[in-house]
């Protein structure tokens, strides 16, 4: 497997989920950044996390990449009740978890695609004062250098 860096494992991720999301339950957006809270929604954003890299040794290394993928959902602006948004957002976890598992070996960019930790739920009310639904899912991707 070639080198390949934090950045193109989280652009590959974006890209599947782009996919996987916008035609299962129309996500808005699937970016690899932090977007400003406004726009259309819901949306995702695959986030850095940091990186793990052992020591090179004579039998080749690993580097562990960490990501959250973090599910958004807005309610009023969406025009959905709570119970609506809260479905949302767990079919958007769903979906996501869907992805994982047909994804955890892909020769093209990692070795082995998993959980890192559970997922989390939260919401918070921005400037604004719009109530926003937030499901945090850490990921780890295993690359061989």
């Amino acid at each position: 497997m070639a080198k390949v860096s934090r950045k193109t494992i989280r652009q590959a991720i974006v890209s599947g989920l782009t996919t996987a999301l916008t035609a299962s339950v129309n996500a808005a957006r699937v970016v690899g950044y932090q977007p400003t809270m406004q726009g259309d929604f819901p949306w995702v954003a695959v986030l850095s996390d940091g990186s793990q890299r052992p020591e090179l040794t004579f039998q080749g290394t690993e580097a562990k990449f960490f990501l959250n993928i973090n599910l958004f959902v807005v309610r009023k602006a969406s025009g959905l009740t709570e119970e609506q948004a809260e479905s949302l957002l767990d079919d958007l976890e769903a979906l996501v978890a869907q992805y994982i598992e047909t994804n955890r070996g892909n020769a093209t960019n990692w070795n082995a695609l998993e959980y890192a930790d559970r997922s989390r739920v939260s919401w918070f009310i921005p400037q604004g004062g719009e109530t926003y639904l937030m499901e945090s899912i850490p990921i780890v991707v295993t690359v061989l250098l």
